[in-house]
């Protein structure tokens, strides 16, 4: 029996509609706002939280699970594919390879990968649900993460966002660039860069017109009609209608929509949308 971790900057919740013998576990993140911590399982209403941190005043942040929260995880399976969140975005990385080297040290026969994939949200859920495919096939531990490596490479993620207010506080992007938005009511468009940080591609005016950019920048990055993950912030409506635009122009691609984490929710903030994609190859 194999099992897939990924951190809560992953928005998936299981892999069962992949395959029946994939274990699917979640270390969750932290949203903090003051003196209060939101821990980002599954049962974490996601609305209130937002809520809760719009009308805080100070400072608000995010922490990562502990070694000792993946080392947990890596002791219930004798196969463990990790992906945290980009390590240039989290200590989350760093606390699986930690948890890493305390399993091994105490049963060196485990399997543990760890998938440093530079990006967030439906890009990881992306790589889960395939090497899901893969492991269930019986392809060899080994195999399945090189060929899981290589999948990688031909995914990408994109950002349509409504506010840039917790990236700015948190140093993700700059605040002349998170003043822009907000004052001229725009929606923006980023990317994952190489690095696995945000940069941003293009300002939008109209939800209409940011679908549209949205789509022709999948196909520019080189998708012509593979797998999509939309994950949502609370934003249902606008999330379905971003599908109808990419199936009118890729009929019979396979497009999903979910809701996101706690923590995709509270960087793509209130009626966000993270857009993970295949690229041809």
């Amino acid at each position: 029996m194999f099992q897939i971790i990924a951190d809560s900057g992953c928005d998936l919740r299981g892999l069962s509609h992949i395959s029946p013998d994939a274990l699917f576990a979640r270390a969750p993140l932290r949203i903090i706002a003051g003196n209060k911590e939101y821990v980002d399982t599954f049962d974490l209403d996601t609305r209130q939280m937002l809520d809760e941190v719009y009308a805080f005043k100070g400072k608000t942040g995010s922490a990562c699970p502990s070694p000792e929260e993946w080392a947990q995880h890596f002791r219930a399976a004798d196969e463990n594919y990790a992906i945290p969140i980009s390590s240039a975005l989290s200590g989350s990385y760093a606390s699986a390879v930690i948890a890493r080297d305390m399993v091994l040290a105490e049963s060196p026969e485990k399997k543990i990968y760890i998938f440093d994939v530079h990006t967030a949200g439906s890009e990881m859920s992306l790589l889960a649900e395939e090497i899901a495919r893969l492991a269930s096939s019986g392809m060899p531990f080994e195999m399945v993460c090189s060929e899981a490596e290589r999948y990688v490479q031909r995914t990408g993620l994109l950002f349509l966002l409504n506010s840039l207010d917790n990236l700015v506080k948190n140093g993700r992007v700059s605040k002349v660039a998170g003043m822009t938005a907000k004052l001229l009511n725009i929606k923006v468009l980023g990317v994952a860069t190489p690095e696995g940080q945000v940069g941003l591609l293009h300002k939008c005016r109209g939800a209409e017109k940011a679908y549209a950019t949205v789509v022709h920048e999948m196909r520019q990055r080189g998708f012509r009609g593979g797998k999509v993950i939309i994950g949502h912030a609370h934003q249902p409506e606008g999330a379905q209608r971003l599908k109808e635009r990419i199936l009118a122009e890729f009929p019979g691609s396979p497009v999903v929509i979910m809701p996101n984490s706690g923590l995709c929710c509270y960087y793509a903030e209130d009626g966000g949308m993270i857009i993970g994609f295949e690229k041809a190859l």
